[in-house]
């Protein structure tokens, strides 16, 4: 709306990720009705030309969901999600769909950063220990290597674009997740509405220019 562009914003539960032939069970198959849900509902809106995803990639790619045959659970490996992603984003991209995948974001270091300000606050704190609200560029590209070598993956092929915030959170100026009385984060890696508003601000130049590309040759 701010930019003025028409849209639907929606808060999918489903994991973006398609089902991939590999080494496990079918165990791989990652909410594949509403993902397929997902798809059918673009091909009924030919209207969407832009398919923006944001999510916590680095939690899609350590949490430990998925059984091998002999039953224990192991964390997504690294080639499963590259597939499986990219698979999911082809499928969107075939439809003659426009996909920009977000970036991994800022994090904290502690779980609560509320709490972790009300009790500086409480304590009387001057100046409040800002360290554990703080994510530097280095620290965002190293806690996240494996991820943004998946998404560049994908776009160098072609099948999306990638938002980059490391581009906006400059070497030298550290994001911190408490700025003029607000707090930016929600808990240790999810942005509150204050702190998606500011990476939104910060990347506004480049989401312009992408939503402005026309849409891909099926």
């Amino acid at each position: 709306k701010d930019i003025n562009v028409a849209g639907v914003y929606h808060t999918a539960t489903f994991i973006p990720l398609w089902d991939y032939v590999s080494y496990v069970s079918e165990a791989y198959y990652i909410n594949k009705d509403k993902a397929e849900a997902f798809i059918e509902w673009l091909k009924a809106n030919p209207c969407i030309t832009h398919v923006i995803i944001a999510q916590y990639w680095r939690s899609r790619l350590n949490t430990p969901r998925y059984a091998h045959w002999n039953g224990k659970v192991d964390a997504m490996s690294k080639e499963l999600m590259h597939h499986s992603l990219r698979e999911f984003v082809k499928q969107i991209h075939n439809l003659g769909r426009h996909v920009i995948l977000l970036g991994p974001t800022p994090e904290a270091k502690c779980s609560d950063p509320v709490r972790h300000i009300r009790t500086a606050m409480r304590k009387g704190q001057n100046p409040i220990d800002l360290s554990p609200l703080t994510s530097t560029h280095q620290e965002i590209a190293e806690l996240n290597k494996d991820v943004l070598d998946i998404l560049h993956a994908i776009q160098a092929e072609g099948l999306c674009s990638v938002l980059d915030v490391l581009s906006v959170i400059p070497e030298n100026e550290p994001f911190v997740a408490y700025k003029d009385g607000k707090v930016l984060l929600s808990d240790d890696d999810h942005l509150s509405g204050d702190g998606a508003t500011e990476i939104f601000r910060r990347l506004r130049p480049q989401l312009e220019t992408l939503l402005k590309q026309p849409m891909p040759a099926k």
